[in-house]
């Protein structure tokens, strides 16, 4: 059962891009997205709008605001499909 869930669950590392605690990440974070997809990416839009808030909520609600740093990995899974009643394949 676990090699499957991990099966689920692999992608194509794009890339990785350490970022400094402070409100410009996000933007940053924004392009490096649009950067590594894609313009024409089928999910373009909804992955920059989850980085976005993601990055937001690291420098909000974290100590990275204090000198950290943020970590973003990005990952091409958009041909994996959910599986499951619920929708989702985890």
């Amino acid at each position: 059962m676990r090699e499957k869930a991990s099966a689920m669950r692999t992608g194509r590392l794009l890339g990785v891009m350490e970022l400094k605690g402070e409100a410009e990440s996000a933007k940053l974070a924004r392009g490096f997205v649009s950067e590594k997809l894609g313009g024409a990416h089928p999910a373009l839009d909804d992955v920059t709008l989850l980085v976005s808030e993601v990055v937001t909520n690291a420098v909000v609600h974290s100590d990275s605001r204090n000198g950290g740093k943020i970590i973003l990995a990005l990952a091409d899974c958009h041909e994996l499909h959910p599986r499951g009643r619920s929708g989702c394949g985890w």
